[in-house]
């Protein structure tokens, strides 16, 4: 804070801000020197410990001080790309996973969760209102449509859901 009093001070006393016609142009030259000021600050401790964690050299000692690492998103020489795809993490594969850890009663309502079939969509279809927007049909699938499909009780399906998200959250925690 004293610091960017300071900053004030100077400005004010080497008469830059008196350059400024409007004021907008003085707030705006104002902000843009205090951003200035304190990413300067910054570049400036940046080596210290509190920032990189490694302590600064002693007074007289030889060694230079040790500069942090910088790890780049986008580097190409990394061995590792944070955005880069991995065929191993695709959603088909986690289903495919998850799948096996289910009783047959429960993949068959995961499969209509996933994928409703025809029945289910022709079933919402036929109960909504004719002024309905159709693209937002597939969206507006309601949970008795998908246990329709299925011939299914809509209690049942709705208990068999219920295994399913407490198992997946178990399988996604291992």
């Amino acid at each position: 804070m004293a610091e960017c009093k300071a900053k004030l001070a100077k400005l004010i006393h080497d008469g830059k801000l008196a350059r400024c016609p409007t004021r907008a142009k003085y707030f705006a030259f104002l902000k843009t020197a205090f951003k200035n000021h304190v990413r300067s600050l910054i570049q400036k401790h940046v080596y210290c410990f509190k920032r990189s964690g490694i302590k600064p050299p002693q007074k007289g000692a030889l060694n230079p001080p040790l500069k942090p690492i910088r790890l780049s998103l986008d580097d190409p020489d990394a061995g590792i790309q944070v955005g880069s795809w991995d065929n191993q993490d695709r959603p088909v594969d986690f289903l495919a996973d998850f799948e096996e850890t289910l009783l047959e009663a429960e993949r068959l309502v995961l499969r209509q969760i996933v994928e409703p079939n025809e029945l289910s969509m022709r079933l919402a279809e036929a109960k909504r209102p004719e002024h309905f927007c159709a693209r937002t049909a597939l969206s507006r699938i309601s949970t008795e449509h998908l246990a329709a499909g299925i011939g299914m009780p809509h209690q049942a399906f709705s208990e068999i859901v219920y295994r399913i998200r407490a198992k997946c959250r178990k399988f996604v925690r291992r």
